[in-house]
């Protein structure tokens, strides 16, 4: 009986100790990856936060600090779901409420990486402010919040006038695509007509006029068409490439210059009743009208891809934003970022008066404009 006991009590002491050891080793991994993530080495942090979460995957601190990893290396969707993780794990209020404020950055930064896709853009940023909406919750001294809130709104009103403008010019040229098939179907007749026509003056002459009504009808459409690319070219960002859709309405418009001047010739040989010469020009108008309206057929793959790369090269800005705080435990975590947020708090009012003043008066200022700033940085701010 007694050896029994003895037995059961070394058994409990054992696992006590093993528990202690695994608590040590993941302490020391997380001190590891800490001292990798402050060298700039993100991937193998993250790594390390890893390896702990394999063997202790309740600690939240690691959830936390792998997120953090994630989101330097711009592997957004990655660190929401590490952020979300850390947030339901945790029991600390402080550590929640900014995983909470990370999360809705992250989020923010997936928006504007789906800004070819402005539905789903849009949907990121309201995840983005649903996020700091529950920070103001848990937190209702921080007022980055509440200005992050504000400028994630200022997005969307942009991105949904965008989806307006671009449904207004998509029904534009589905209209003057029409139009231009009518042109070309009219060019059409007046050419067979044409080869069908004896060198008869009075028919050459009714032949001449109707190319010339055609003539005018082609001026005004290409009158059109330069209009919409300078309504285009003018809503767009001037350093970023042509838009898709204005490239396509200059191309259309070089086409129907060029049939312009088929019909021009047409027009001429009609009146020197030079048929044959008539026909070959109509036939060129034709074919350009047609290769105009070819133009304005949609591509949404070349859209998507033009887009893209301008978005690329907006978030591709040097990062300054300040280093997060990492942590060996809760109570480590709660010394470290109060310590570093004594450290630096006149540094960060600063920067987060100067994010928000500056998005709300380039809003005023030019409503086709906004900028989205992170202390120091053209983004969010950030609570690390």
């Amino acid at each position: 009986m007694n050896a029994k006991k003895c037995s059961l009590l070394l058994t409990i002491l054992f696992v006590l100790m093993a528990g202690s050891v695994k608590a040590k080793s993941a302490k020391n991994q997380i001190s590891e990856g800490n001292v990798q993530y402050q060298q700039g080495n993100y991937e193998q942090a993250a790594k390390m936060y890893e390896q702990v979460l394999k063997d202790t995957p309740q600690i939240a601190e690691a959830q936390f600090n792998k997120a953090n990893a994630l989101y330097r290396q711009k592997k957004f969707d990655a660190a929401i779901d590490c952020y979300q993780k850390a947030a339901v794990q945790s029991t600390n209020t402080d550590l929640i409420s900014k995983a909470k404020y990370n999360l809705g950055n992250s989020y923010f930064n997936r928006g504007q990486n789906q800004q070819n896709e402005p539905k789903k853009a849009i949907e990121s940023f309201e995840s983005g402010i649903d996020c700091w909406r529950q920070v103001q919750q848990l937190r209702p001294d921080n007022p980055a919040a509440a200005k992050n809130i504000e400028v994630a709104r200022l997005t969307i009103q942009q991105l949904k006038k965008l989806l307006e403008q671009q449904k207004q010019q998509q029904q534009q040229q589905q209209d003057l695509q029409k139009q231009l098939e009518k042109l070309k179907d009219k060019q059409q007749d007046i050419k067979n007509q044409t080869q069908k026509a004896q060198a008869d003056q009075e028919e050459s002459k009714q032949l001449e006029k109707q190319q010339s009504d055609l003539n005018e009808q082609t001026q005004q459409a290409i009158k059109k068409m330069q209009q919409m690319a300078q309504q285009a070219q003018g809503s767009q960002d001037p350093s970023k490439q042509m838009q898709p859709e204005n490239q396509k309405l200059q191309d259309a418009a070089q086409q129907m210059e060029l049939a312009a001047n088929s019909q021009q010739q047409a027009k001429e040989n009609l009146q020197q009743s030079q048929l044959t010469d008539a026909v070959d020009n109509q036939d060129h108008a034709a074919d350009r009208i047609q290769k105009a309206v070819d133009a304005l057929k949609d591509s949404p793959q070349d859209n998507k891809q033009q887009q893209h790369s301008g978005d690329q090269k907006d978030s591709q800005q040097e990062q300054k934003s300040e280093e997060p705080s990492l942590q060996d435990s809760k109570q480590q975590q709660q010394e470290d970022q109060s310590q570093q947020q004594q450290d630096s708090e006149n540094q960060k009012a600063k920067a987060a008066k100067a994010t928000a003043d500056e998005i709300l008066n380039t809003e005023k200022e030019n409503r086709e404009k906004h900028r989205v700033l992170i202390r120091g940085q053209k983004k969010v701010e950030r609570d690390w």
